[in-house]
């Protein structure tokens, strides 16, 4: 490093410094994790701390819990996207981050009716969708004959229907 120096009054000097700075390599951060899609009824991922060059870490869940252990196991509590971020810290206090998300799903299983008959007799009464889906609103439903549409309908609710109204064709 070259230095050069004027004073107020006009005096002038100049001098060579050697060595006065060092450059380090930058902390490298990484980790691994189980999976990055997983299901609720199961949500645990393990997280390790795979960072290049550093002396600390520390993980930022959902920017809300932070956590600093090498090894880290994880339960998610509700579905969705969720994000991990990892920040490596290097002696010189200098840092890295890295970050992946993970998305948790609840198990979708639907049943549609083959037929229903809304006749009274307590069986088949309602024509709707069965089994576990979470969150669903509506849903479109066609009804094909030999490959030709006869019906198509979106459906708002998932409440049933006991036909008797009267539906056509759109």
């Amino acid at each position: 490093m070259k230095l050069k120096v004027t004073s107020p009054l006009g005096c002038y000097n100049e001098a060579e410094f050697k060595n006065v700075f060092r450059v380090y390599p930058p902390p490298v951060a990484g980790y691994t994790l189980d999976s990055t899609r997983i299901n609720l009824k199961n949500a645990v991922i393990n997280l390790v701390d795979t960072s290049r060059t550093t002396t600390g870490r520390s993980w930022l869940i959902d920017s809300l819990d932070f956590y600093f252990d090498k090894e880290l196991r994880i339960q998610f509590d509700r579905p969705g996207w969720h994000t991990i971020d990892l920040i490596a810290v290097d002696k010189y206090l200098c840092t890295d981050t890295v970050q992946a998300r993970v998305f948790v799903y609840e198990n979708f299983t639907i049943f549609m009716p083959t037929a229903f008959s809304p006749n009274g007799d307590g069986t088949n009464e309602e024509f709707k969708p069965v089994g576990q889906f979470p969150d669903l609103e509506k849903y479109s439903l066609s009804i094909l004959t030999d490959g030709v549409l006869e019906f198509s309908r979106q459906i708002r609710s998932v409440k049933g229907g006991t036909g008797k109204c009267r539906m056509k064709a759109t």
